[in-house]
C-alpha cells in the first residue's frame, strides 16, 4: 500500500490545501500584553501554577486569529525548575501534563465554536515546546 503525502505527516494537509502552516504568535509576549509578569525562572510556565485559564485564553485567541498550530507553554518548564520554585516533583509533572491538556481543550473548544457557526477547517496542530536543558538555568 502506497501512502499519500497527506498520510505521512499531519503538516502535509496544510501545505496541500493552503501552501503553508501558520504558527501561533509569541505566547509570552501575549501573556505579558495581558498584564502578566513573567519575570521569573519559569516564564510562561509560571501561569500553570495559578492562572492556567489565561494560557487557554491565549491559545484560543491564536486559533481564532487563524493559527494552524499552537505551542504549549512548556519551553521553560522542567522538574528542576518547578522544584526550585517550591513545587514538588509530582506536582511539576502534573503541571506539565496539564498544559498539554489545556492545549487540547483549547483546540476542541475552538473546533466546537466554529462548528456551531457552520464553519470547518483542518484540525489545528499542537506542538509541545521543549526547551534545552540550559533553558532551565534561566541565566540568559
Amino acid at each position: 500500500m502506497k501512502l499519500s503525502y497527506s498520510q505521512k505527516s499531519p503538516i502535509a494537509a496544510f501545505f496541500e490545501q493552503q501552501g503553508f502552516v501558520l504558527l501561533d504568535g509569541g505566547l509570552a509576549t501575549e501573556l505579558e500584553k495581558r498584564g502578566h509578569s513573567l519575570h521569573n525562572n519559569l516564564w510562561s510556565a509560571s501561569l500553570l501554577i495559578n492562572n492556567p485559564q489565561e494560557i487557554r485564553n491565549v491559545h484560543l485567541s491564536y486559533l481564532d486569529a487563524g493559527a494552524d498550530c499552537i505551542t504549549t507553554a512548556t519551553y521553560q518548564a522542567s522538574i528542576p525548575g518547578f522544584v526550585e520554585a517550591g513545587i514538588s516533583k509530582k506536582k511539576a509533572k502534573s503541571l506539565m501534563l496539564k498544559e498539554v491538556e489545556i492545549s487540547f481543550e483549547a483546540r476542541e473548544q475552538y473546533l466546537d465554536n466554529i462548528k456551531n457557526k457552520n464553519q470547518s477547517r483542518i484540525r489545528p496542530l499542537i506542538a509541545v515546546s521543549i526547551g534545552p536543558f540550559g533553558a532551565y538555568l534561566a541565566d540568559g
